[in-house]
C-alpha cells in the first residue's frame, strides 16, 4: 500500500519536472522507518458511515410513550408482560383512560394497562371482566350479584329489571331476604326479586304483599287474617294451644260446646291474691269470671246495637272468641262499683297494685295499653288472665302483651 503510494507520488513530481535523483532523495526521506511496519491497515474513525438507531421496547419521546417490537413502531393492543396495553392505530401513542373498541368499552390506567376486576371512576363503580371489557346488567362477583345500569355504573337501591323490582345494598351487593325501609317490610326472594302476593319466607310462614312489595300488617286479605308482624294467622275454632299455652283472641275461638265453669286453679289464686291486697288494705272484687258461649252471644249483640260493630269489637269479643269462656280470665274491680269494668277503674289504687303485683299469684294484665293493635282490644286496666306464676312472671317482665311472647301477633 505505501509503496503503491510513493509510485504515484513520483509519478506527479516526474510530470512537475521533479528529477530521477530528486525523488529517489524525497522517497528515502519519507519511507524512513516504515520498510519493517506490519501493522494492521484500520480505516479512519472519521470516515466510518452512521448507522441508524434500532429502537425496542417502550420508548419515551416527546412525552409521549410508544412501544417497539422486533424494532418496529407497534400500533393497536399490544401485550407486554401480563399487561395489555393500546396504542393509537394512526400515531402508535399509547392510550390511557376510557377506550372504545369494537362496540365494548376498556379502561386503561395511567401506565396504559388495561384494568380488569372492579374500577371506582368519579365516584361510581364499574366491572370490567377478564377480557377488559366494561360489564352491563348483572355481573356474579365472589358468589353474590351486583346490577350495572347501561353506563356501567354499579347500582344501589331499588332497580326495576325485566319488570321485576331489586334491592342492592349500600356496596351493590343483591339484598335477599327481609328488608326493612321507611316503616315497611319488604322480602326479596332467594332470586332477589321482590315479593309480591302471598309468599312463603325461610320458616314455611305465609305473609302476603302490596303491589308495591310493602308487607300487609294486622289487617285481613281476602278473607285471611295477618296480623302485626305480617304473619298470617289461621283463624280456628277448636281450642288453640302456642307453646303449651291456651290462646283466645279474635283468631283462635273456641267451640260453643267448650267450657263448664271457672278454673279452679285459677279461683284458687284470684282468692289468694285477694287476700294479699286486702292485707294492704285495698279491695279486689270478681266482677266477671267464666261467661257461656250463649252468654257471649247476647252480650256482644247487645253492645253491638248500643255502639255499632267496629266499637264493640274494641271492648267486647265476638260469641265462641271470649277468653271467659275459657274459665281462665277474670274481671276485677274495686271497692267502688261504679268504676267496675270501665275506665273509671284505671289509676285507682287497686288498678296499680294489680298491674304490679298479679303476677305473683300467675295473672298478666291482658291488655296493657298502647297495644290495640296487637291484642285487638282497647286497654282494660280489669281485666287479668291467669297463666301460673312462672310463665305469669316471664311475661310481665318481657313487657310484651301475651301473642307477643308467644309470637304470633
Amino acid at each position: 500500500m505505501k509503496k503503491t503510494m510513493l509510485g504515484m507520488a513520483a509519478l506527479c513530481l516526474i510530470v512537475l519536472g521533479f528529477s530521477l535523483a530528486q525523488f529517489n532523495q524525497y522517497a528515502a526521506a519519507n519511507t524512513e522507518g516504515y520498510e519493517n511496519d506490519t501493522s494492521p491497515i484500520t480505516p479512519d474513525e472519521n470516515d466510518t458511515e452512521t448507522k441508524p438507531e434500532t429502537k425496542s421496547g417502550w420508548v419515551l419521546e416527546d412525552d409521549k410513550w410508544y412501544f417497539y417490537k422486533d424494532h418496529q413502531l407497534a400500533k393497536g393492543w399490544v401485550e407486554d408482560g401480563s399487561n395489555w396495553y393500546y396504542l393509537d392505530p394512526q400515531t402508535g401513542i399509547m392510550k390511557t383512560g376510557w377506550l372504545e373498541y369494537n362496540k365494548n368499552w376498556y379502561y386503561l390506567e395511567k401506565s396504559g394497562a388495561m384494568k380488569t376486576g372492579w374500577l371506582e371512576y368519579i365516584k361510581k363503580w364499574y366491572y370490567l371482566d377478564k377480557s377488559g371489557a366494561m360489564k352491563t346488567g348483572w355481573v356474579e362477583y365472589n358468589k353474590r350479584w351486583y346490577f350495572l345500569d347501561q353506563t356501567g355504573a354499579m347500582k344501589t337501591g331499588w332497580v326495576l329489571t325485566s319488570n321485576k323490582w331489586y334491592f342492592l345494598n349500600k356496596d351493590g351487593d343483591m339484598k335477599i331476604g327481609w328488608l326493612y325501609q321507611n316503616g315497611k317490610w319488604y322480602f326479596l326472594k332467594p332470586a332477589g326479586d321482590m315479593a309480591i302476593g302471598w309468599y312463603q319466607d325461610s320458616s314455611k310462614k305465609y305473609y302476603y304483599a302490596y303491589s308495591n312489595g310493602a308487607m300487609a300488617v294486622n289487617t285481613r286479605v281476602n278473607g285471611y287474617y295477618v296480623g302485626y308482624t305480617g304473619q298470617w294467622i289461621e283463624s280456628t275454632t277448636t281450642p288453640y294451644y302456642l307453646n303449651g299455652v291456651l290462646l283466645v283472641n279474635k283468631h283462635h275461638g273456641l267451640p260453643s260446646t267448650y267450657g263448664g265453669g271457672e278454673n279452679p286453679t285459677a279461683r284458687d289464686a284470684f282468692e289468694k291474691m285477694k287476700t294479699a291486697a286486702n292485707n294492704q288494705g285495698l279491695t279486689l272484687t270478681l266482677t266477671s269470671g267464666y261467661r257461656s258461649y250463649e252468654y257471649q252471644k247476647n252480650l256482644y249483640w247487645r253492645y253491638v246495637s248500643i255502639y255499632g260493630q267496629a266499637e264493640a269489637d274494641r271492648f267486647s269479643a265476638y260469641p265462641g272468641y271470649s277468653e271467659h269462656q275459657t274459665g281462665l280470665a277474670f274481671d276485677i274491680g274495686g271497692s267502688n262499683s261504679s268504676a267496675w269494668v270501665n275506665s273509671g277503674f284505671d289509676g285507682t289504687p287497686e288498678a296499680k297494685w294489680l298491674a304490679n303485683n298479679a303476677h305473683y299469684y300467675g295473672f298478666i294484665l291482658r291488655y296493657p295499653p298502647g297495644k290495640e293493635h296487637i291484642t285487638g282490644y282497647m286497654y282494660e286496666s280489669w281485666h287479668f288472665r291467669y297463666l301460673g306464676v312462672g310463665l305469669a312472671t316471664k311475661v310481665y317482665n318481657s313487657g310484651l302483651t301475651l301473642e307477643e311472647y308467644l309470637g304470633e301477633y
